[in-house]
């Protein structure tokens, strides 16, 4: 199916936001995008016949390339990253990250585009369910702001792979447990919309463990985030067993898989055959 792929502003992207919000829990990433993250990314769109088949959103300041979607045809998603080549032909070399349904992640399969893929739960929170935990008396518990963001950046270098961004205090509530004065656990949210917010970034130092802190720190977001009417989601890996089992117990259920996919805007056995050359592509 032929494609016309084009760059677009986010004025035309969010034309389209009242069809994205009908799902908001499915488009929840690139709604954030349009919401939230705007002046970071670049929009693309691709249309047949006149009629759009998807959006993507690229992110030109994430530590890891990452793109979102909202498509009516995933099918146009090869032809989508064919144009972000096209624009930002850097990447060619480097991996892109992107939630994705099955669906998506098998068309990137078949495509030659995907690297690899970690299945993760889509828990919702039932605030009816939660099962509130007392705070230990010598924590302090607090709602972190720009003068706790070395503290926040010390932590998180504690995590391999954590992709913390300052501007992420911007987009909702952080809250720490603090011992005297050293953040010792956080919870935080990924993105946090009029529609829909995603908890995240949750850690605790290794000795602080098993303490019901980074619960705690949870607690604090889920309670202010869910005052208003809005889905409230976190994503977790399938075989975080431990993980899940502490979700569920505060109020979350799991409701879908989905694939964090990491793959290229080339397709891997053209990068094979061409040493990354992209003149034919």
């Amino acid at each position: 199916m032929d494609y016309l792929t084009k760059r677009i502003t986010i004025d035309f992207a969010r034309t389209y936001l009242p069809e994205m919000v009908k799902k908001a829990y499915a488009n929840a990433p690139i709604i954030a995008e349009i919401v939230q993250n705007y002046h970071n990314c670049d929009f693309y769109a691709a249309f047949n016949e006149g009629s759009l088949s998807g959006l993507m959103s690229y992110d030109l300041r994430s530590q890891f390339k990452s793109v979102n979607f909202f498509c009516t045809d995933p099918y146009c998603i090869p032809h989508l990253l064919r144009k972000l080549l096209n624009e930002e032909p850097d990447i060619k070399s480097e991996p892109v990250y992107s939630l994705l349904d099955s669906r998506s992640k098998d068309i990137l399969e078949d495509g030659g585009h995907l690297i690899e893929f970690m299945p993760q739960y889509r828990m919702r929170y039932n605030p009816a369910r939660i099962k509130l935990h007392k705070i230990p008396d010598d924590i302090l518990i607090k709602r972190l702001n720009d003068e706790d963001i070395p503290e926040i950046s010390r932590i998180y270098s504690t995590v391999p792979a954590m992709a913390w961004d300052s501007r992420l205090l911007l987009c909702g509530p952080y809250y720490g447990a603090f011992d005297r004065s050293v953040l010792v656990a956080i919870a935080g949210v990924q993105f946090n919309t009029g529609y829909v917010a995603e908890v995240g970034n949750i850690v605790s130092l290794p000795m602080y463990r098993r303490k019901g802190l980074a619960r705690a720190c949870t607690q604090a977001v889920l309670s202010e985030v869910a005052r208003e009417n809005k889905t409230v989601f976190l994503c977790v890996d399938t075989v975080n067993i431990p993980a899940i089992n502490l979700y569920l117990d505060m109020g979350f259920d799991v409701t879908d898989t989905s694939y964090m996919c990491k793959f290229t805007a080339v397709p891997i056995s053209f990068q094979s055959a061409y040493g990354l050359n992209d003149s034919e592509y």
